[in-house]
């Protein structure tokens, strides 16, 4: 007897340590049409906007919801695209998704690999457009403000708004440098969209 408690002991700790969630007390009813309401409050916390997609795990009598990004599939892509591109010309570039950078030129990594993107960023991402700038005061990285010029190229797959290209230096950007922040735009979006 005392071996099975262990044995289901064990499978439990198990378990609670392959999903890390924790309850919220919340309570939905799932209506005709197979919908669910994820309450306002915990859309908020988790930062999940309207029409963002999410990806569904199902096991035994566990469903789990999580946020999508395109971008996750791509984050090796991305690094060895931006490693080449700084070894090449020593060009200062990002990628994010639309959380977080998920690729980052070695000198600026720190700064921005894996952290979250500023609200500005979330501003360039809504606006769907281009956006350069010469030399001045900027947040791109939350909690993270410098002097520089800039380029950002949003990443639109199929209508919608994944991430973005960002290119950054000390002195002004300059025509071939937004070319080839255009470049690297075009070529993760066509290899996003396949």
């Amino acid at each position: 007897m005392g071996i099975r408690k262990i044995f289901i002991g064990r499978i439990n700790i198990r378990i609670e340590s392959r999903y890390y969630m924790k309850t919220t007390g919340v309570v939905r009813r799932i209506d005709g049409l197979g919908r669910i309401v994820v309450p306002k409050e915990i859309r908020r916390t988790l930062r999940i906007r309207d029409g963002e997609p999410l990806e569904i795990f199902v096991d035994k009598d566990f469903i789990a919801l999580k946020k999508y990004s395109p971008m996750t599939d791509f984050r090796t892509l991305a690094q060895i695209l931006v490693d080449s591109v700084y070894d090449s010309i020593s060009l200062n570039i990002f990628i994010t998704d639309r959380d977080q950078c998920v690729a980052a030129s070695n000198s600026i990594k720190k700064e921005y690999y894996n952290n979250p993107i500023s609200s500005y960023l979330e501003k360039v991402l809504a606006d769907r457009k281009k956006v350069s700038s010469p030399v001045k005061e900027v947040e791109l990285s939350r909690n993270h403000t410098e002097t520089i010029s800039y380029t950002l190229n949003p990443i639109i797959v199929n209508g919608d708004v994944i991430g973005l290209v960002g290119l950054t230096s000390p002195t002004n950007i300059t025509d071939s440098d937004e070319k080839i922040a255009s470049f690297i735009t075009e070529f993760l979006c066509k290899n996003i969209e396949e």
